[in-house]
């Protein structure tokens, strides 16, 4: 397949594409590759699992597409051992309420089969429900109602039709092929990544993107599918415009998953090409001043907020450290407690012992209680953010001791976890803490001349 020319692309536009996309409620997806697929209307309207082939036996075809997406978020969507306890805590919190309220993202199949209940443990279910963002939830022709407070709504019938980018599909015996030009476009990850539920904005990162200048020169692929030279499909021509099927974004497998080692390195690399930062330090200073180190965040390389997503589960933070010739450390703000938190409110150990410390975070509010970390009946967001094109940071006051000579060595980390570690704890997920990564961002070292 050929993918379709610039000037195509800018006639079509972005606001086109998405009136498509939302108008397609009622379009088919088809059942996959192989042999004898089902074709024709489900029964009841709804398909069956017995319709869907599964991952693996596209992956007989699409060898590469498949390996980078068994070791995806994707595939680990449905199976993650974090999802599953949450579903399971608010499920029994709500009385049963929650229903498939997660299940319409994490196993698009699951959800239109009913196959899977929001009740029942992933591991019971079909492994087509299992596969949780598979193949055949993207590949062939898809309606999605946005999500909203009553979840994520797929709506897939099965037909003939795998549907991709291009616009020169090699015939093949195992289905027919035509060109969707959606998957080229940040829309078509909308429906999942814009969860906004009685006007809060929970997990906006479509809006966020669509509201900052990256929208008319940047779309989600360019970041999170990024292009290499090869073979769609075996015996396929080679092509230069391959899209990788790893997705790769800030989340990491926190259990025994495929290529969990290539995984982290992505995510550390996608990571450390996210931001700026930007550290100022006099050049020398003098034993009982004070010693101003100004540390600014720029969000000038992403097209939506820092953090994002599930901002309520993550962490972005500051940690900045002034220590002596010797070593001593005269200041530090951003370190973590003995049990992996940070000092402030949420510590056990220090709680509220850094009240210098920055931190890029949000909660979820409730009408008339506590912030949480729940979305299902969720009314708000508090704490903040770094929107695309923006810089955020704090000047940090560090007393230099009097009789202080030679330097002061200064470092200035920006760090990154995906998760809050006082959260996987009170989730009764403690045996998860060691599979949650920091991840720096970005670092300065600087020196500071200490005289007089």
């Amino acid at each position: 397949m050929r993918r379709p020319s610039e000037s195509t692309r800018a006639r079509l536009g972005k606001s086109a594409l998405g009136a498509a996309f939302l108008s397609a409620m009622s379009l088919v997806l088809a059942a996959g590759c192989g042999d004898g697929g089902p074709s024709g209307p489900p029964p009841n309207g709804h398909p069956t699992i017995d319709q869907f082939k599964g991952a693996a036996q596209c992956g007989t075809c699409h060898p590469v597409h498949y390996s980078e997406w068994r070791g995806s978020m994707h595939a680990y969507s449905f199976v993650d051992p974090v999802r599953t306890r949450i579903n399971d805590l608010e499920m029994a919190a709500t009385g049963g309420a929650l229903g498939r309220f997660c299940v319409g993202c994490h196993s698009p199949i699951g959800f239109v089969t009913g196959a899977a209940d929001g009740r029942t443990a992933p591991a019971l279910l079909p492994p087509i429900v299992q596969e949780g963002v598979t193949c055949e939830a993207c590949h062939m022709e898809i309606g999605f109602q946005p999500a909203d407070e009553s979840g994520g709504h797929p709506l897939i019938a099965t037909g003939s039709t795998v549907f991709g980018p291009f616009d020169d599909a090699v015939e093949t015996p195992a289905h027919a092929s035509a060109q969707n030009t959606i998957f080229e476009r940040s829309v078509a990850c909308m429906p999942c990544h814009n969860f906004v539920a009685r006007g809060a904005p929970l997990e906006p990162t479509y809006d966020e993107w669509n509201g900052s200048s990256y929208a008319v020169r940047l779309e989600c692929q360019d970041c999170h599918m990024q292009t290499y030279t090869g073979q769609a499909a075996v015996g396929g021509p080679i092509r230069q415009n391959l899209t990788r099927h790893d997705f790769i974004g800030v989340d990491v497998a926190m259990v025994d998953f495929p290529f969990r080692d290539a995984q982290r390195s992505g995510v550390e690399s996608l990571l450390k090409n996210s931001a700026s930062l930007f550290v100022e330090l006099p050049a020398a200073a003098a034993p009982g001043e004070t010693l101003t180190v100004r540390a600014r965040v720029a969000n000038d390389r992403t097209g939506h907020n820092l953090p994002s997503g599930v901002s309520f589960a993550r962490q972005m933070w500051l940690e900045v450290t002034v220590r002596d010739d010797a070593g001593g450390a005269l200041y530090v703000s951003g370190d973590l407690d003995a049990n992996g938190d940070l000092r402030d409110e949420h510590s056990e150990v220090d709680p509220g012992g850094d009240p210098d410390l920055k931190v890029w975070t949000t909660d979820v509010t409730f009408e008339g209680a506590e912030p949480g970390i729940t979305v299902f009946v969720g009314t708000g967001i508090v704490g903040e953010m770094i929107p695309p094109e923006e810089t955020r940071g704090k000047d940090y006051r560090v007393p230099i001791p009097p009789g202080t000579q030679g330097s002061l060595h200064v470092s200035v980390r920006l760090l990154f976890r995906g998760f809050k570690p006082y959260s996987l704890r009170g989730a009764g997920l403690d045996a998860l803490l060691s599979e949650n990564p920091v991840f720096e961002m970005n670092r300065y070292d600087g020196e500071v001349s200490v005289s007089g």
